[in-house]
């Protein structure tokens, strides 16, 4: 509240005054009414911000009816003079702020006084007003004197001081058989608790808040207004509240001040309590989950005059987003296709679709979307662009409504697609194949892969087709006699691309013309631990040929040695018992007539079965 004390034309004694349009004729800020024998009442307009700004233009606005009194001494008797005296004060100073009296005495007969406005005669109970209106040209109504500590003070600070303050009225005056009146003794006072009010300070939903409700409950500090109790008033405060979004019909986003020009979604008037709940029924739209809003509250008093000296009443404005709960991208994130999925959002109930963004770059340019997923899961298509191995990706999903509207900021993830890391594990480097169609394994952790077999010296190669599994058995032409190959394996995509640098290259060697080569077990696990084991005959070496089988362990340590004369030979249950999960070699050599003939095999593995008879412990040692 901003109250302002002048000394215009030479009016000494500071009167409080509330301002009014120029269309409307000033109001009296206080008025008194005075009668020698009932004392003085009070009334002061109900307005919480004090100004005579309006004090040269209008008239009239500081009265004080004086009573001839519809009693007295006698019935007959009236009031023939009277003399006023004024006194403010305040507890702020020590001493009386203004002294005052009328400057001298106010008669009331005739029509000649410039102060008195009466019907001749006077009868009973009529009221002589005395007011400003013939006040000019350095005319006084009242001569008195201001406190110099407090006319320095209230320069300083441009509005009267807050505080207690204090008006004493003191009458003196004759009645017409002239005996004299007057309250010196007990002088009739009205104290004021006069407050400077701001507008409104606001104080919930938050300024800036993420989390505000769907039905918010928008709560502020009324201002602190004059205390007009102890005459009886009460200063009422009206809000008009309202509230703008802060997005476009596109869902593009406005700043606050783009926004405030906007008409406001809800607006409330003559409001009266510091706090109100959003209506969406009187709303021109519901507030929707993840959008960003601002609201601001203007006061007025009763008399419909704004709250406060500085703009208009109004609150500072102040912004919320009305709560969301935005998607989090789960792990892991699978590859080879790449695929993740993600935490439902939770938009107060609303249905909502996801617009999922992966692209080379964090501003999302020419990057690939997938929009209006119902399903909080993606799996990158076959048919979209792919993606580089090595390469840092950058992932978006943008929540929208049903309209595809964005609601809430995106979430956002990094991932680097992987080079696919293959081991090789058989047949080892520089291995003689002891089969013509060799068995290829590895391991990686890509979805599909690719084997390559080289002959080398020779421009011929052989590419598997797409393998979406760690091992395969070469199905290509029939591999050449003595020959060295190099192999080595590719990932690929779901399209059967390759992808990345792949495996090391490792070199096998395929049983040369007359060498005997192995049908099984080879290189495996196997289900036994006497085993069946299977080669192919020499050819073209005539009749009496023997085969001798020679198992060892591991480290080559001699297990088991037989003479066949067939190409198949059985575990012998008699023979020294192989142990449970370990690893043995085995390899054949022919004989004719005692002594070798053609090229012994290759060596061979197999791998005993881990399962074991009762009773019997396998230790760590015997796992090779």
């Amino acid at each position: 509240m901003r109250l302002i004390i002048r000394l215009i034309a030479g009016l000494s004694l500071a009167v409080i005054l509330a301002g009014i349009p120029s269309t409307v004729q000033a109001r009296v800020m206080m008025s008194g009414s005075i009668n020698p024998i009932t004392g003085f009442s009070f009334d002061i307009i109900e307005t919480a911000t004090f100004t005579i700004d309006d004090l040269i233009s209008y008239s009239n606005v500081w009265w004080l009816p004086i009573d001839n009194p519809s009693t007295g001494p006698s019935d007959t008797l009236s009031i023939t003079f009277a003399e006023i005296y004024i006194h403010i004060g305040s507890t702020r100073y020590p001493d009386i702020i203004g002294t005052g009296a009328s400057p001298a005495k106010i008669y009331l007969i005739g029509s000649s006084s410039r102060y008195i406005r009466r019907n001749n005669p006077l009868h009973t109970s009529e009221k002589m007003i005395v007011d400003n209106t013939l006040v000019s040209g350095g005319g006084n109504y009242v001569s008195g004197k201001w406190s110099t500590a407090f006319k320095d003070e209230v320069l300083r600070i441009g509005f009267l001081p807050e505080g207690t303050y204090t008006m004493s009225f003191t009458l003196h005056g004759h009645y017409s058989n002239g005996q004299s009146f007057d309250n010196e003794v007990n002088p009739i006072t009205a104290t004021i608790q006069i407050r400077n009010p701001g507008p409104p300070e606001l104080v919930a939903p938050v300024n800036m808040a993420e989390d505000a409700v769907s039905v918010p409950r928008f709560t502020w500090q009324a201002p602190q207004i004059s205390d007009l109790s102890q005459l009886g008033k009460t200063i009422r405060i009206f809000y008009t509240m309202k509230v703008w979004k802060m997005f476009s019909e596109n869902g593009a986003s406005l700043n606050q001040e783009e926004a405030v020009r906007r008409i406001p979604i809800w607006k409330v008037t003559d409001w009266t309590n510091p706090s109100i709940d959003f209506d969406p029924g009187t709303s021109r739209e519901e507030l929707i989950s993840g959008r960003r809003y601002c609201w601001q509250v203007q006061a007025f008093d009763g008399t419909g005059r704004f709250i406060g000296s500085t703009n208009e009443g109004k609150s500072d404005i102040w912004q919320f987003t009305v709560r969301f709960v935005p998607s989090n991208i789960n792990q892991p994130i699978l590859f080879k296709p790449l695929a993740f999925s993600w935490t439902p959002a939770q938009a107060g109930g609303s249905s909502v679709l996801y617009d999922v963004t992966i692209a080379d770059n964090p501003d999302f340019k020419r990057g690939y979307i997938s929009r209006g997923q119902t399903l909080t899961s993606f799996s990158y298509p076959p048919d979209a662009p792919a993606l580089t191995p090595g390469k840092l990706y950058y992932i978006k999903i943008q929540v929208t409504d049903q309209n595809g509207l964005p609601i809430g900021i995106p979430t956002q993830e990094t991932v680097t697609i992987p080079v696919s890391e293959i081991v090789l594990i058989s047949p080892e480097n520089d291995f003689s194949s002891p089969v013509l169609t060799p068995e290829f394994r590895w391991r990686g952790d890509a979805s599909s892969f690719m084997v390559s077999v080289f002959q080398e010296g020779t421009r011929w190669s052989y590419t598997s087709p797409k393998i979406q599994d760690t091992s395969w058995t070469y199905d290509g032409e029939e591999l050449k006699l003595g020959q060295t190959y190099s192999w080595k394996v590719l990932p690929v995509d779901a399209n059967g691309t390759p992808y990345g640098k792949g495996s090391e290259v490792r070199r096998f060697t395929i049983p040369a013309e007359g060498q005997i080569t192995l049908v099984s077990p080879i290189n495996e696990r196997i289900e036994t631990i006497f085993p069946t084991f299977t080669w192919n005959a020499l050819s073209n070496r005539g009749e009496g040929i023997t085969y001798v089988i020679t198992i060892t362990t591991d480290a080559g340590a001699a297990v088991h040695t037989a003479n066949v004369t067939g190409t198949t030979y059985q575990y012998p249950q008699t023979g020294t018992m192989l142990s449970y999960a370990t690893k043995y070699l085995w390899e054949v050599r022919a004989q004719q007539n005692g002594a070798d003939i053609g090229t012994k095999s290759a060596q061979a593995s197999f791998i005993t079965p881990f399962i074991q008879p009762a009773g019997n412990q396998v230790s760590l040692d015997d796992i090779s």
